[in-house]
């Protein structure tokens, strides 16, 4: 809900919030499989929790950039814009899902003191 409520908003992407409508099915994609892939190591495997986001972090923005060049092969997103949403679709998605990792980690620990 959050990707919707911002696309229609134009708060992030201003003019080029109408071609995000098409990112946001590969948006959730990417987020499950952050999810998935995190809980499928730390709880079913008993992997590192760092170790766990990191793979899931890779496997999101993989997903995310790999779909959006897909999208991008059939001319969908404007020239003047496909490096800034390419940008916003690999760099973005991996430092914003870093973080989350990262303040995930630092709530987990404080709720276990």
């Amino acid at each position: 809900m959050p990707s919707i409520s911002t696309i229609l908003s134009g708060y992030v992407f201003g003019t080029a919030s109408v071609y995000m409508v098409y990112m946001i099915p590969a948006i959730w994609i990417g987020n499950f499989a952050l999810i998935y892939s995190y809980k499928f190591l730390m709880l079913g495997k008993n992997k590192h929790y760092f170790l766990a986001g990191i793979v899931g972090i890779i496997v999101k923005v993989a997903i995310i950039f790999a779909l959006f060049n897909l999208i991008n092969l059939f001319g969908v997103f404007p020239e003047k814009l496909v490096e800034n949403l390419r940008n916003a679709m690999g760099m973005t998605q991996l430092i914003t899902a870093t973080l989350g990792i990262i303040v995930a980690f630092v709530i987990y620990k404080l709720e276990k003191k």
